[in-house]
């Protein structure tokens, strides 16, 4: 006697793999929807990051402008002295 499966319960058994397929399709999208976030998000880090960079090397520059002005200033102060100091030791001169 061959036994089977009755019509209802096979009927049950492909709404299951169905509603197993649709489940599977539903995560993959969810994944793929992530994945481009991910992406996306990953361009904007590395916009930002050049964006960061350009203020970085801006500042940098403006540091080294601000540190030799400063060191031109303390040198033309030392000058000054060194020049007044030459001045008072210098002999006067009697006419």
């Amino acid at each position: 006697m061959r036994e089977g499966i009755d019509p209802a319960s096979m009927h049950n058994y492909q709404q299951f793999l169905a509603s197993l397929d649709a489940a599977l399709q539903r995560a993959r999208d969810a994944l793929d929807s992530q994945q481009q976030r991910v992406q996306q998000s990953q361009q904007q880090w590395q916009q930002e990051q050049k964006r960061l960079s350009a203020y970085d090397t801006l500042s940098s520059r403006r540091h080294a402008e601000l540190q030799k002005h400063e060191a031109r200033r303390e040198q033309r102060n030392s000058d000054e002295m060194a020049a007044g100091r030459l001045i008072r030791q210098r002999p006067e001169r009697d006419s």
